[in-house]
C-alpha cells in the first residue's frame, strides 16, 4: 500500500537523518523509495548502503533494480556481475537471486 511505504519512508529518512551511517536504515530508506517508484532517490540510497556495507547482497539487487527500472540494464549487469565476481555475502535465497537476475540480464 502506497501509504504505508509513504509513511516508511518518512521513519526512514528519520532514522537516516540522526544516523547517516547505519546502513540498515540506508536500506531500508531505499527498498520504500523503490516502492514508492522513487528510482532515482533510490538508488542514491542503494549506492550509500553499499558504501558502508559493500558486501550487502540485497543493497546489490536493489541497486540493480532501480537501474532496470531506470531503463539502465547493462550498468545493472555490471553491478550484479561485480558483486558475484567479489563475492558478496549471500543468503541461500540472497545467492539465488543474484543469479536468477544475472541470467535474466545475460
Amino acid at each position: 500500500n502506497a501509504g504505508d511505504l509513504e509513511a516508511a519512508a518518512v521513519l526512514w529518512r528519520q532514522l537516516v537523518s540522526e544516523w547517516p551511517d547505519e546502513s540498515e536504515f540506508l536500506h531500508g530508506l531505499a527498498d520504500a523509495l523503490a516502492g514508492l517508484g522513487q528510482y532515482d532517490e533510490a538508488l542514491s540510497a542503494y549506492e550509500r548502503t553499499l558504501e558502508l556495507a559493500p558486501r550487502d547482497a540485497w543493497a546489490v539487487l536493489g541497486t540493480a533494480n532501480c537501474l532496470i527500472a531506470l531503463g539502465r540494464p547493462a550498468d545493472a549487469r555490471v553491478q550484479i556481475e561485480r558483486a558475484y565476481v567479489e563475492g558478496v555475502e549471500q543468503s541461500a535465497d540472497g545467492s539465488g537471486s543474484l543469479a536468477r537476475r544475472l541470467c535474466r540480464l545475460a
